[in-house]
């Protein structure tokens, strides 16, 4: 068996062994290292950190799974379109996201929705 070491903060199980896979790997260099470990990762159980959001970060993920805009989560949060736009930036920032949908699937794999 051999053991692929890598380094970053996303760990997984291979054969039983510890391999960590760099957030920033494209998708064939991953598969290029559990395919080098022969065998498929399995999570440890161990999540990355999640980031602290404040409540109305998280009303704000709700809304976006939702598919709601941004227009119209403002006016169910009983706030202004701009300062949604500012929580949205903020949320985007602690999820690591770059696009609603990817802080929704963040926020899920996160355990936040």
């Amino acid at each position: 068996m051999q053991v692929v070491e890598l380094t970053d903060r996303e760990s997984r199980m291979v054969n039983g062994s510890p391999v960590v896979i760099a957030r920033h790997w494209s998708k064939d260099r991953i598969l290029a290292a559990v395919k080098q470990a022969d065998t498929q990762p399995v999570t440890t159980g161990l999540a990355p950190a999640v980031p602290a959001l404040t409540p109305r970060e998280l009303d704000l993920v709700r809304e976006l799974d939702s598919g709601f805009s941004y227009q119209e989560i403002a006016r169910q949060l009983g706030l202004t379109t701009e300062t949604v736009r500012t929580y949205s930036k903020s949320l985007y920032t602690k999820l690591d996201a770059h696009s609603r949908g990817e802080a929704v699937f963040r926020a899920r794999l996160q355990g936040l929705l």
